[in-house]
């Protein structure tokens, strides 16, 4: 019970600091979010280029 009680206070008195960890991680999972999207994003735009590519190629073998 002597545990709970400090444990209560020791966050009661540093609920700031808390939040701070709170809103860094927050901030830290939207940074994440927002690389893989990137990298997703820059992967399909690579992608997209090959594929112009080999259509350019295929196209010009026809010919």
């Amino acid at each position: 019970m002597i545990c709970a009680i400090q444990t209560e206070r020791i966050l009661r008195e540093n609920q700031d600091f808390i939040m701070r960890r709170y809103e860094l991680f927050a901030s830290m999972e939207n940074n994440l979010s927002a690389l893989m999207n990137f990298d997703v994003k820059n992967q399909a735009t690579e992608y997209g280029k090959l594929l112009n590519e080999a259509l350019e190629i295929g196209m010009s073998v026809q010919k």
